[in-house]
C-alpha cells in the first residue's frame, strides 16, 4: 500500500512539473518562424558571397581567412538582417542601405576575417605591414585599403558567422565601383612572406 502512495505521489510530481511549463502562444511561435526563415534567407546569401582558406606550414597554419564581398546583393540581405534584429522602421533601413550604396558607387568593400597564430603578424592594418591583399577584376589589379574593425563582436558574428572571437576583423576597401566588381568574377588574394592564398567571388546571379 505504501509503495503504491509512493507511486501515485510521483505521477502527481510529474503532472504538476509537466502542467507548469511555459506555452509558447501563437505570436511567440509566429516570431520564432520568422527568426528562422530570415536566418535561413540571409544565410544562403552570405554563403554565396564568401569563402575562405587557409595556408599551412608543415602541420599547422602559418594563417587562415574568411571573406565576404559586399555586392548589391549582399548590402540589401545586410541591411534587411539589421533591420530585422533592430527592428529598424522604413526610414531608418533606407538611411543605412542609402549609406552602404553611396560607399559601394565609389568602392567594392570586403568583409575579412584573419587570423594567424603569431599575434605580431596580424597586422594588416598597421604602416608596418607584412601583408598586401588584392583583387583581380576583369583583367585589372587592385591593392586593398585595410581597416581594423572594433564593432561589438556579437553583432560582427550575427552578420558573419564564420567569425570568431579568436578572428581579427577588417574591412578592405578596392577603388572599383560595386557596379562593375560583381558583374563577374572577382579573385580575392591575401599574400606576404608567410604565403599566399587566394579565393574567388562569383559575379552577382541576376
Amino acid at each position: 500500500m505504501k509503495a503504491i502512495s509512493l507511486y501515485l505521489f510521483a505521477c502527481g510530481l510529474v503532472l504538476c512539473a509537466c502542467s507548469n511549463e511555459p506555452v509558447k502562444s501563437e505570436a511567440d511561435a509566429a516570431k520564432d518562424q520568422s527568426n528562422e526563415s530570415s536566418n535561413s534567407e540571409y544565410q544562403k546569401v552570405l554563403d554565396k558571397y564568401s569563402a575562405g582558406d587557409i595556408e599551412y606550414n608543415g602541420f599547422y597554419n602559418s594563417f587562415g581567412f574568411h571573406a565576404a564581398i559586399l555586392n548589391t546583393e549582399l548590402i540589401e540581405a545586410n541591411v534587411r538582417r539589421q533591420a530585422h534584429f533592430y527592428m529598424w522602421d522604413k526610414t531608418r533601413s533606407d538611411e543605412e542601405r542609402d549609406k552602404l550604396f553611396k560607399a559601394a558607387a565609389e568602392s567594392t568593400n570586403i568583409f575579412l576575417s584573419f587570423y594567424t597564430p603569431e599575434k605580431k603578424d596580424d597586422n594588416l592594418s598597421t604602416d608596418k605591414t607584412i601583408w598586401r591583399i588584392l583583387l583581380d577584376v576583369g583583367g585589372k589589379r587592385y591593392v586593398g585599403k585595410i581597416k581594423k574593425l572594433k564593432n561589438n563582436l556579437s553583432e560582427m558574428v550575427t552578420l558573419y558567422p564564420f567569425h570568431t572571437r579568436w578572428n581579427t576583423a577588417y574591412l578592405v576597401s578596392f577603388p572599383v565601383p560595386v557596379s562593375q566588381s560583381e558583374t563577374q568574377t572577382s579573385k580575392f588574394t591575401i599574400t606576404g612572406p608567410m604565403g599566399s592564398r587566394n579565393i574567388d567571388f562569383p559575379a552577382k546571379t541576376q
